[in-house]
């Protein structure tokens, strides 16, 4: 895949839904969103990965792995 990938860690899961304008419930137990523009442009900016730090930071090496992955 030739486009860019951004990972943002906020500090916190309140972070990660201030980041996603969303409350925090719903975020609780995932490990990670991803975010990206969609629709036709060529040369869309970077999907960003929004990762939830304490769901991820519970995640063995291998869950990780998946996690960042799959998304």
């Amino acid at each position: 895949w030739a486009r860019r990938v951004v990972v943002v860690v906020p500090r916190s899961l309140e972070g990660m839904a201030g980041l996603l304008g969303s409350p925090a419930s719903s975020y609780r137990g995932i490990a990670a969103v991803t975010t990206g523009e969609t629709g036709g442009r060529e040369r869309a900016p970077a999907d960003r990965i929004i990762v939830n730090p304490d769901a991820y930071g519970l995640l063995g090496d291998l869950g990780k792995q998946v996690v960042l992955t799959h998304e």
